[in-house]
């Protein structure tokens, strides 16, 4: 059956600021999902027409993106993930042949702190 994933994708300049322009969108988005299309039907030009909007088995993301990155050490890869499981949610960005990921953590406040506090509610 596998595990479902919602991704988003974002590439930016040097600066961290500006986003890629159309062109540079288009060709990354085939060199990035390559490996998707069996070369009979046309790659889409943006990452939201491929993985926008609906949740994929993509288990070699860090592979595909790394590649891409390397070849592009200019640009700053920003891979955003949700899961199926509530607190699975994550953002990896990859720079060059570099890779730094976060994941989301959840902390709810302790019981007590709650019995303190639930006086002072109107």
């Amino acid at each position: 059956m596998g595990y479902y994933t919602y991704y988003t994708l974002e590439v930016f300049e040097k600066d961290r600021c500006t986003q890629i322009s159309e062109e540079l969108e288009a060709q990354l988005t085939k060199e990035i999902f390559r490996d998707w299309y069996t070369g009979d039907e046309e790659v889409p030009n943006t990452f939201v027409e491929v993985i926008g909007y609906d949740s994929y088995k993509w288990y070699n993301h860090d592979e595909d993106i790394q590649r891409v990155a390397m070849q592009h050490p200019d640009l700053y890869f920003v891979l955003e993930g949700r899961g199926e499981e509530f607190d699975d949610m994550w953002t990896k960005v990859y720079h060059g042949d570099k890779r730094m990921e976060q994941f989301v953590e959840i902390i709810y406040p302790s019981v007590e702190y709650m019995m303190e506090e639930i006086d002072d509610v109107e």
